[in-house]
């Protein structure tokens, strides 16, 4: 979700299984698919008289997360169950992408130059990936100002190429009912298909050749 707004008062979904999205609102349809919950975006001045919901506790939240994972031959709902610290849940907010990373005497990476969405699952790689690029730039390069810039070539295709991606993810729907039990039963061999995929090397086998000029 981005925007220029301020915030008004959340009432998130306790537990949410489904979300619709209707300009600055976000909401939960329950089970009847009637309005149960959300939350807004008030503009500046604009009073908020919204309504105000009881939070999760935290083991109603470890409920409805270890019901989630049941199935899961992993470690999740052991880790799950060992949390001690309270769970929250809020909206997924994005940087914008900034038109500019640096100057002569100044640069930024990592988060502070673009954060991508947490579904990209990608941020701390990419950090890392624009710390070894930098170094090899000033490594190589006879100012600082010309090690930005050839950093900026070399890293803004792929991060635009990432959060693109990560948007589309975001902007896709919950599955609910038959749609739901179809993804579930295909997911398997999509999943096979693209592990290999043209797409799935570029992301995961990004490579920085630190040797080479």
């Amino acid at each position: 979700m981005q925007g220029r707004c301020v915030i008004g008062k959340p009432f998130l979904p306790q537990l949410h299984d489904s979300l619709i999205y209707l300009d600055k609102t976000a909401a939960r349809l329950d089970a009847a698919r009637t309005l149960a919950e959300g939350f807004h975006h008030r503009d500046p001045g604009v009073a908020d008289h919204g309504p105000q919901r009881r939070p999760a506790t935290r083991g109603e939240w470890k409920r409805r997360l270890t019901g989630l994972f049941a199935d899961d031959l992993g470690p999740a709902t052991r880790l799950i169950e060992a949390t001690s610290r309270e769970l929250a849940a809020s909206p997924v907010h994005t940087l914008p992408q900034l038109p500019r990373w640096h100057d002569d005497r100044m640069i930024v990476i990592g988060d502070a130059a673009h954060a991508p969405s947490p579904s990209s699952g990608q941020g701390a790689s990419l950090s890392i990936e624009d710390a070894v690029q930098l170094a090899k730039n000033l490594r190589d390069l006879p100012s600082p100002g010309q090690a930005s810039a050839a950093f900026d070539r070399a890293r803004r295709p792929r991060v635009q190429q990432i959060i693109k991606q990560a948007a589309r993810v975001n902007s896709s729907k919950a599955a609910t009912g038959a749609s739901r039990v179809f993804r579930d039963a295909m997911l398997p061999h999509i999943l096979r298909l693209i592990a290999n995929s043209k797409h799935s090397r570029q992301l995961y086998g990004y490579h920085i050749d630190w040797e080479a000029p």
